[in-house]
């Protein structure tokens, strides 16, 4: 398994927290948390796939560290903040893999 790495980007004012691990030449998975969860619930996929796979995992806004409980839960603000700018995180094309909300 590679090393997992915290990291956080400025998306809409706000800081988002996101774990990535793998070589970023491979495939890249974007991990899409369900809601109420957090990028967490992804940890045992970055232990089974991250030595094939390039894996991000976002938290949404209120969901993870550093803004937790911000207030902007909204499944909208959510996937507005997140989905509809995957280029924030991500610098070429990706899969993306959720649960629903």
């Amino acid at each position: 398994m590679n090393l997992v790495a915290f990291r956080t980007i400025q998306i809409d004012g706000l800081s988002i927290f996101y774990r990535e691990a793998g070589a970023k030449n491979a495939e890249t998975l974007l991990l899409l948390h369900g809601l109420p969860s957090s990028s967490r619930m992804f940890e045992p996929l970055f232990v089974r796939l991250s030595d094939r796979y390039h894996l991000i995992a976002p938290d949404y806004p209120g969901f993870g560290p550093p803004n937790f409980g911000c207030g902007r839960l909204s499944a909208f603000s959510n996937r507005r903040t997140i989905v509809s700018r995957p280029n924030a995180v991500i610098t070429r094309r990706s899969v993306r893999i959720g649960g629903s909300t």
